[in-house]
C-alpha cells in the first residue's frame, strides 16, 4: 500500500498515554503495510500556560522519528483547533485523527486502513458504547439523531477516527471548533458532492473507567446547538452546504 497518509494526533495533558498512543500507531501501521505516512502530533497549554510534560514527549517522539512532527500551540485551544490545524499542515493524500489517549483499539485503526483508498471518507462508528458511562452514551446517541435528521444519512456515529481525503478538507469551510466540528466536515462533504462515497467500519473503543472529559460543559453545548441550527439552515433550508 503506497498512499500518503497524514495521521493527527491531538494530546492536551496526555504524559502518560502519548507514548502508548504512538506505539499503538506505528504497530498497526506496520501490521496493515502502509510505508508512507507521517504523524502530527499536535498539543497545547492549560488556560494558565502550565503543563504536565506532554510538550516535552511529544518533542522528544519527534527527534526519535523522522516521521512524527510535532506541533506546539502556546494557547489552550480545543480539538476542533487542533484537527483543522493538523489538515493545513497535512502532506497526505488522506488524513485520520487518533486522540493521544490511547483509548482507540488496534482493531479500530486497521478497520479504518483496510478501507483506505476505496471511499472519500471512511467513518469509524463506535462498536461498544457500553464501556463509556451512561450520561455520555446519552448526549452521543441525541447528537447521533440530530445529525441524522439534519443530513439525512444514517450513520451510526460521527466523531471517531475518521479518514477523509485531504484534498476535500481544503475545499471545505471547516470554521467549526467545538464538538460538532467532525459532524460538520462529513455533513457538509457529502452533502456538497466533495465527497462522492463513504463507508461506515466499526471501531471497538478500550474501556477508561475512571477517566473523565469536560467536553460536555454548559458553553460547549450551547455553541455545539448553534453550530446544529447554522448546519439545518445550510442543508435542509438554503440547500447550500458551502
Amino acid at each position: 500500500m503506497d498512499i500518503k497518509l497524514t495521521i493527527m494526533v491531538p494530546v492536551y495533558m496526555e504524559a502518560e498515554n502519548i507514548r502508548p498512543t504512538i506505539d499503538v500507531i506505528i504497530k498497526v501501521l506496520n501490521k496493515t503495510g502502509v510505508i508512507s505516512y507521517e504523524i502530527l502530533i499536535i498539543d497545547c497549554l492549560r488556560p494558565d500556560g502550565t503543563d504536565d510534560g506532554t510538550p516535552a514527549i511529544a518533542a522528544q517522539l519527534a527527534r526519535e522519528n523522522s516521521k512524527i512532527r510535532h506541533i506546539h500551540n502556546d494557547s489552550c485551544v480545543n480539538l476542533g483547533f487542533k484537527y483543522k490545524q493538523g489538515a493545513k499542515e497535512a502532506g497526505g493524500e488522506y488524513y485520520m485523527m487518533i486522540p493521544g489517549d490511547n483509548e482507540t483499539e488496534e482493531q479500530a485503526i486497521i478497520n479504518v486502513l483496510e478501507k483506505m483508498g476505496q471511499a472519500d471518507i471512511i467513518v469509524a462508528s463506535t462498536s461498544n458504547p457500553e464501556v463509556r458511562p451512561l450520561k455520555r452514551r446519552i448526549i452521543a446517541k441525541v447528537f447521533n439523531i440530530i445529525c441524522n435528521f439534519i443530513s439525512g444519512l444514517n450513520l451510526k456515529h460521527y466523531n471517531g477516527t475518521n479518514l477523509h481525503k485531504t484534498d476535500i478538507l481544503r475545499k471545505l469551510p471547516m470554521k467549526v471548533d467545538n464538538l460538532v466540528y467532525s459532524a460538520d466536515i462529513i455533513i457538509r462533504a457529502t452533502k456538497s458532492g466533495l465527497a462522492k462515497t463513504y463507508v461506515e467500519v466499526p471501531m471497538p473503543l478500550r474501556p477508561q473507567p475512571n477517566r473523565k472529559t469536560n467536553s460536555f460543559q454548559g458553553n460547549n453545548i450551547v455553541s455545539a446547538l448553534l453550530t446544529f441550527l447554522e448546519l439545518f439552515w445550510d442543508i435542509r433550508i438554503k440547500r447550500k452546504p458551502l
